[in-house]
């Protein structure tokens, strides 16, 4: 079973959960602190655009820095809220995979696009990509 350190506002925990099912251990984190505590045999990263009141380019240049080997995969998400202009999206993706990110999803616009099921079952299919499982 594949280890996803999920660095999300403690409100997004959820949701997050939901999403992702049981087939991924689920290592939450609440802080860019916990983050850099819950490294350790993790096999990628999701992190949330709200994550510790905003400190997901934090969080990415703290996993740049780490001295981790294999280096886990990245990839950023937005959960909370409704989806993104497509310019602020397009914004977001570009600074992040610039950060080493391997993408950035937003949950929303695929839930206003395919309906809460299909969504989750897109988001899962997204993390088994990342994690080498599809």
């Amino acid at each position: 079973m594949k280890t996803l350190l999920v660095a999300v506002d403690r409100n997004d925990a959820p949701e997050m959960r939901a999403a992702l099912g049981d087939e991924f251990e689920l290592r939450f984190c609440h802080t860019l602190q916990a983050a850099r505590t819950g490294l350790d045999g993790i096999d990628a990263v999701l992190c949330g655009l709200h994550f510790d009141e905003g400190k997901l380019f934090a969080l990415l240049e703290m996993l740049n820095a780490a001295p981790l080997s294999p280096r886990p995969r990245i990839l950023c998400i937005k959960d909370a809220g409704g989806p993104l202009s497509p310019a602020i999206r397009k914004s977001i993706a570009i600074a992040v995979a610039r950060m080493g990110a391997r993408g950035f999803t937003d949950l929303a616009e695929l839930r206003a696009g395919h309906g809460e099921a299909q969504a989750r079952r897109l988001f899962r299919d997204t993390v088994r990509e990342l994690v080498g499982d599809a």
